[in-house]
């Protein structure tokens, strides 16, 4: 489980292994999440899950500091579920 705070236009990579997923979840403000995927913006309450192997980027999207929750577990198969 990991928890960030970022500030506008910090930034933050996360490396999602082989066999292994992840929930992302927005607590406060907006966080942009770059990665296989895309790019995908994520406002509070907003998620998203997210399948390795993959490196993600995590940038603070506002003036407002973003608090990001990230769980990462055992992958279950199925594809990333972004956008």
């Amino acid at each position: 489980m990991y928890v960030t705070e970022l500030d506008q236009a910090k930034s933050l990579d996360l490396d999602l292994g082989a066999g292994r997923q992840a929930y992302v979840l927005c607590m406060e403000g907006s966080v942009s999440v770059t990665g296989p995927h895309g790019e995908t913006r994520l406002d509070r309450h907003d998620a998203a899950e997210a399948v390795g192997p993959s490196k993600m980027t995590f940038t603070g999207a506002d003036a407002e500091a973003a608090h990001v929750l990230v769980v990462e577990m055992k992958g279950n198969g199925e594809g990333s579920r972004f956008g």
